[in-house]
């Protein structure tokens, strides 16, 4: 009897992940009043992000550094990075801490195919 009905609450949690994994929702926050929308991503986008996962290694070389101390694999950033995320087109966005002209050029270079974008923090 029990596994009669484990198998059915499970059949039903699968039917439901099922049938809405491919509908947008709309969930309203209770405590701010808005809605926030739950994005349905493309192909295109997926396509960008595995390119960016191909791409991130090489990118990111230039700003770690990575040691082994007691046995341990240690990184360290270098200081003009500020940080790293993949962005809704599913390009690769690394923050830097230059001057706008450096941005501009590390932009510019088009480097990875375009795929990693440098955005300028202070």
């Amino acid at each position: 009897m029990k596994r009669k009905l484990l198998s059915i609450v499970f059949s039903v949690v699968a039917i439901c992940l099922s049938v809405s994994s491919g509908i947008g929702f709309t969930y309203t926050s209770a405590a701010e009043g808005t809605n926030v929308d739950v994005e349905i991503f493309s192909a295109q986008y997926y396509e960008n992000v595995n390119k960016t996962i191909d791409v991130y290694e090489k990118a990111m070389a230039p700003y770690l550094t990575r040691s082994i101390k007691n046995g341990m694999e240690e990184v360290s950033y270098s200081d003009d990075f500020a940080g790293v995320f993949i962005d809704k087109q599913g390009f690769l966005n690394i923050g830097v801490i230059l001057s706008d002209s450096q941005v501009k050029s590390l932009n510019n270079s088009r480097s990875y195919s375009g795929q990693v974008l440098y955005k300028k923090y202070m």
